[in-house]
């Protein structure tokens, strides 16, 4: 028996059955739903569970149409009226005949399936990659160097030491090496014009105006913290602390510092004020007397 050579079948009843008789009824309809059927045999549908793949150029072939937007509409018209499952994809739409092999009654001749390639003639898997390699060009050059050794993160991390030191003289623990938050918000004020010396400089202000015992309900060392000493809205009021007299600090030789003698200068005077409030007896003259004296004696022992 002679081959019979690979085509498509048209059953008599496509005029008038229900999913297919108002394309049929229209011409150019009908001339696309016979082309589907001819590129569904010639690309062996019936061997990939009767899914069709149709490039952009297929679309245009299909419908007839030069405009590809315009073609992809009457093609989408005419799947969506004949109850086609249809996918899209950027390179290709997937197209499911309806029981295509049972139809037509046989299996396509075993062959090498025709290979359809996942990018169209249209060059779409070229722009796609121009596309990537000008992003990938673009994030790495508005990347910053973190590297680089001007670069304020770099400066950070390099004077983060320095500051740890700094601020276990006054019994804080930081953490050896900075995280994320520590680099940035140090980096910001190295950005913003602070030297590694006015860096040094807050740590050394904080203490200076808060001290480091708690007072009053207030915690000087549990806020003794890089995220708030370098805060922008107090960093500046803590390098101009840095030049306050130091509360924790006295003088050599065991002599009060300047700051206890002020203290014991006040007391005095109060308690000199108290005596004479005591004496009703004496005139006011005496009760001056014994004021005046008593400042002498304080400004004496200061």
């Amino acid at each position: 028996m002679p081959r019979t050579k690979p085509h498509t079948k048209i059953h008599i009843s496509v005029a008038h059955h229900p999913k297919t008789q108002d394309v049929w009824a229209d011409p150019a309809q009908r001339g696309m739903l016979v082309e589907i059927w001819r590129l569904a045999m010639e690309r062996y549908a019936g061997k990939r569970g009767d899914i069709l793949s149709l490039r952009p150029l297929d679309r245009l072939s299909i419908a007839g149409e030069l405009e590809q937007s315009r073609a992809d509409l009457l093609v989408s018209v005419l799947l969506r009226t004949l109850k086609y499952r249809l996918r899209k994809y950027p390179n290709r739409w997937d197209v499911h005949i309806r029981n295509f092999s049972n139809k037509h009654g046989f299996t396509p001749e075993e062959s090498t399936p025709v290979h359809v390639p996942t990018s169209d003639m249209n060059g779409t898997h070229k722009k796609e990659e121009r596309r990537k390699k000008r992003k990938e060009r673009r994030e790495k050059r508005e990347e910053p160097d973190a590297n680089a050794s001007d670069s304020p993160a770099s400066r950070a991390r390099l004077v983060w030491p320095v500051l740890v030191s700094r601020a276990a003289k006054h019994g804080a623990r930081w953490a050896p090496k900075p995280g994320s938050k520590q680099v940035e918000i140090v980096a910001a004020r190295i950005a913003d014009g602070a030297t590694e010396v006015d860096l040094e400089r807050a740590v050394e202000g904080y203490i200076r105006k808060h001290g480091t015992e708690e007072r009053d309900g207030f915690d000087p060392m549990k806020h003794f913290t890089a995220t708030t000493l370098f805060r922008a809205s107090k960093f500046d009021a803590n390098v101009e602390g840095s030049y306050l007299p130091d509360p924790t600090r006295k003088r050599t030789g065991g002599a009060q510092s300047r700051d206890a003698r002020e203290v014991m200068a006040e007391a005095r005077r109060r308690q000199a004020e108290q005596d004479a409030k005591d004496r009703p007896a004496e005139s006011p003259q005496a009760v001056a007397n014994v004021i005046e004296m008593g400042l002498r004696n304080a400004e004496a022992e200061s």
